[in-house]
C-alpha cells in the first residue's frame, strides 16, 4: 500500500516487504515545506547530500558537513509524518571505519529523528554496513556512480559498462548481504540494473538506471520557482498554484515510470488546480504533464542524489 493510504508511518521492514510488489515512491526534500508536500504522496523521503549543490551552491557534495545534514534533517523531520525518512551520511563521516560510522550515524539519527541513513560504497563498505545494522542503525546502500567519489571517476559518468559491471554487481551484493535494507543503483546500464535487481533480496532504487530497478529512473533537481504555475505548464487559472499537483504527479511517476525527483523549495499554495485535474485524470497523464512543465519552466540538473 502506498504512503498516501498508510495510517501509520512506514518502517524499514515495510519497505523491505515491498520487494517485487508495488514500486516505492522516493522523493528528496531539504526543507519542512517540501517534506510536507512529499510526505502525502510518497513512501521514502530522502534528505540527500545534494542539498550542498542545490541550496548552498557547492560544485559537488564533498563540502557537505554533518552539521549541514543535521540542520536539513531536522527541518525535513518536522514535515514528515507517514514516509520513511532517510538521511545521507556526508563525505568523510563514515569512511574511516565502523567506529567512526557508528558514532556519526548514531548522532544523525538521534538529532534528526530519521529512521535510517544512506551511505555510498560497495565491497569496501560492507563491514561498516554490517557493523551499523548489527547495532540497530538501518542502512540504505548506494553503488554505481557514487557522487562523493566524483574526483576518482573524473566526472558524473555512467558506470558499469561491459566487464566493469561485475564490480558493481559485487558491490551491490556485498552491501545487501551485509544488511542494507535497500540499495541505490546510480547511472548504470539497464541490463546491469535489471540483473542486480533480480538477484538482490532487497529493493533497488535507481537513479538514471532505467525502469529495470524496483524503483528507478532519472533523478531531477528542481530549483526555486517564484511564478505560480500548474503542472500542465499553463499559468494557474484558479489561483491555487502548482505544488500539490507537482508532488502528486511526481509521486505517481515514481510508481509508473520509476522517477526519483529532488525538489528544492517551491512556493506553497493551498490546493490543486481544478482545470488541470480535469485535463489529466490519470497518473500517467499527470506525470507526462509535469515533465513537459518542468522542461519548459524550470532549470534542471540531473544525475545527482
Amino acid at each position: 500500500m502506498s504512503a498516501t493510504h498508510e495510517s501509520r508511518a512506514l518502517s524499514v521492514p515495510d519497505v523491505m516487504a515491498r520487494k517485487g510488489g508495488e514500486p516505492l515512491a522516493c522523493l528528496t526534500a531539504y526543507t519542512t515545506l517540501v517534506a510536507e508536500l512529499c510526505d502525502t504522496h510518497c513512501d521514502i523521503v530522502l534528505v540527500g547530500d545534494s542539498v550542498g549543490m542545490v541550496l548552498h551552491g557547492l560544485d559537488s557534495t564533498l563540502g557537505v558537513s554533518m552539521e549541514m545534514m543535521i540542520l536539513h534533517g531536522k527541518a525535513v523531520r518536522r514535515g514528515v509524518k507517514r514516509s520513511l525518512m532517510v538521511v545521507d551520511m556526508p563525505f568523510g563521516s563514515f569512511e574511516e571505519g565502523p567506529d567512526q560510522a557508528f558514532r556519526n550515524a548514531a548522532r544523525m539519527m538521534s538529532e534528526t529523528g530519521c529512521a535510517a541513513v544512506k551511505l555510498e560504497g560497495g565491497e569496501s563498505m560492507a563491514e561498516t554496513v554490517r557493523f551499523l545494522a548489527a547495532r540497530g542503525i538501518p542502512v540504505m546502500g548506494h553503488v554505481g556512480l557514487t557522487p562523493q567519489a566524483v574526483n576518482a571517476f573524473g566526472g558524473y559518468r555512467v558506470q558499469g559498462r561491459g566487464e566493469a559491471g561485475e564490480a558493481i554487481r559485487r558491490d551491490a551484493r556485498a552491501v545487501a548481504e551485509a544488511g542494507a535494507f535497500a540499495v541505490v543503483l546510480e547511472k548504470v546500464p539497464e541490463s546491469l540494473a535489471r540483473s542486480i535487481t533480480a538477484e538482490l533480496a532487497v529493493p533497488t532504487i535507481g537513479i538514471g538506471a532505467s525502469p529495470a530497478c524496483q524503483e528507478s529512473g532519472r533523478s531531477m533537481i528542481a530549483a526555486n520557482r517564484s511564478e505560480s504555475r500548474c503542472a500542465c505548464s499553463q499559468p494557474c487559472r484558479c489561483g491555487s498554484g502548482r505544488d500539490a499537483n507537482q508532488s502528486r504527479s511526481t509521486a505517481a511517476n515514481c510508481r509508473t515510470k520509476g522517477m526519483i525527483a529532488i525538489s528544492a523549495s517551491p512556493r506553497r499554495l493551498p490546493h490543486s488546480c481544478p482545470s488541470r485535474e480535469s485535463r489529466a485524470s490519470s497518473s500517467r497523464r499527470k506525470a507526462s504533464a509535469l515533465s513537459r512543465w518542468a522542461e519548459a519552466s524550470l532549470p534542471w540538473r540531473s544525475g545527482y542524489l
